[in-house]
């Protein structure tokens, strides 16, 4: 960086090509703090298995074990999806257990039969009661996914809840392991997420064996050091919390990324939250381009959102400096990494068609700063993530979304309380990545 900024900008001045390449340095070098900041942060780890052993032994010799309400909250999955969650979470091994089916679907929808009245989900009842669990099904579609939560926290008056999205079968033994590690101070226990099917890229470049999906870099690697910080985070789904935690209104409302932001709500009482790395559920990812990008769309707008909510990581009161700045490392990625990737391809085209360069220097300082550079960030990035953030593939995985989570950031700084940015894609016939050696090698150079 003190390279890049002593000997290879021009002398700024309000031209094209002395602000061009000074952007591009700017960018650089947040990209740059990001790296640092994450590199930092992975520096220590967590483990709580041995304790969740302790804790199971010591809840299972309780005469009276804490109920357990299992909140499914589903909106237009079909039947195929349902029906092995249901199964699965009616089979979890635990005495004081209710499982409760969310169903959010408004209908009338048409279906595959041609009747246009019928609802999408006119057959989820009768599933419910075939798999021996509870159908709830509210009247209004109010705050999305978290309302419908808190709408079941209303109808049950168990005092741990875990929540499985619509798509994840959890192990018959979670709530053993999860259960016993909450306590006076701990109201939040998060699992990991592990898929049992592969990721559109994945499946398009045949890579199910040859690398592990993208989210393993998350939960087997950030989610851990975070936790051994104090900072672990809610994810969303697979995950238990003490109802008298949450308060008598349930998990917060006003963000996209609701599960994070009820997280550091509970952080911003005095409560924690444990991070326990085992794998006790399993879900379906994305499986076409145009859902794996929505997905990281959405995710990407609920971090950037979060930032200026009055009740925020950065505005709620109560948050150590600690977990302001773990905090501020999240928007950092999606502006950073994808603000940079944008240039690192925009750089040719102004170069081809302007003349504009992002900086100029000899053979050998390439050789001995930007090579040098390239190579140790790379290997550092391998080693620290255990293999699972890979040369050249985590760059497609960023490729492939990075106009959409770039317009979504920029349309939440034009309008922070507007709509969500939605992309327009269609399933088909766009549901698998092409990606050639035509179109892979010029990108690579």
């Amino acid at each position: 960086i003190t390279w890049r900024a002593l000997h290879t900008l021009p002398v700024l001045a309000l031209a094209p090509r002395s602000l061009w390449p000074w952007a591009f340095f700017l960018v650089e070098s947040l990209s740059t703090v990001y790296i640092c900041c994450s590199s930092l942060a992975l520096i220590r780890r967590s483990d709580h298995s041995d304790l969740a052993t302790a804790r199971e032994r010591s809840l299972k010799s309780r005469p009276i074990k804490p109920a357990v309400a299992v909140l499914i909250p589903t909106v237009n999955e079909v039947r195929e999806v349902l029906g092995p969650t249901l199964r699965a979470a009616a089979a979890i091994d635990y005495p004081s257990l209710e499982v409760i089916v969310l169903d959010d679907d408004k209908g009338p929808k048409a279906q595959s039969t041609g009747n246009p009245k019928e609802r999408v989900h006119a057959w989820l009842p009768a599933l419910c009661q075939e798999c021996g669990v509870r159908y709830l099904r509210r009247t209004s579609s109010v705050d999305a996914k978290v309302g419908n939560l808190n709408f079941g926290i209303s109808n049950t008056q168990a005092d741990v809840i875990l929540v499985l999205d619509a798509d994840f079968r959890a192990e018959a033994n979670i709530l053993w392991r999860t259960v016993g590690l909450l306590d006076d101070r701990v109201a939040l226990v998060q699992t990991p997420q592990h898929y049992y099917s592969s990721d559109p890229i994945q499946d398009n470049l045949g890579g199910e064996t040859a690398w592990t999906e993208e989210q393993r870099h998350f939960f087997d690697v950030v989610l851990p050091a975070r936790d051994a910080w104090g900072n672990a985070l809610c994810v969303g789904t697979g995950f238990v919390v003490r109802r008298d935690a949450l308060g008598p209104d349930g998990f917060v409302t006003g963000c996209l990324s609701e599960d994070v932001y009820s997280g550091y709500e509970l952080l911003s009482r005095g409560y924690e939250i444990r991070y326990l790395n085992e794998c006790l559920s399993h879900g379906a990812a994305a499986d076409t381009l145009p859902e794996y990008i929505r997905q990281r769309v959405r995710w990407c707008q609920g971090i950037v959102q979060a930032l200026w909510l009055p009740h925020g990581p950065l505005r709620a009161a109560g948050l150590r400096l600690l977990d302001r700045l773990f905090y501020i490392e999240m928007p950092l990625y999606w502006v950073s990494e994808f603000g940079f990737l944008a240039c690192v391809l925009i750089a040719p085209l102004l170069y081809l068609w302007a003349g504009l360069t992002v900086f100029t220097c000899s053979l050998d300082d390439a050789l001995s700063y930007v090579l040098p550079r390239l190579v140790a960030v790379s290997m550092v990035s391998y080693w620290m993530s255990k293999g699972r953030v890979m040369p050249v593939i985590t760059e497609i995985k960023k490729l492939v979304g990075v106009v959409y989570i770039l317009g979504a950031i920029f349309s939440l700084v034009v309008e922070p309380h507007g709509k969500p940015f939605v992309p327009t894609l269609k399933n088909e016939p766009c549901d698998r990545i092409r990606v050639h050696m035509d179109i892979l090698l010029p990108f690579l150079i």
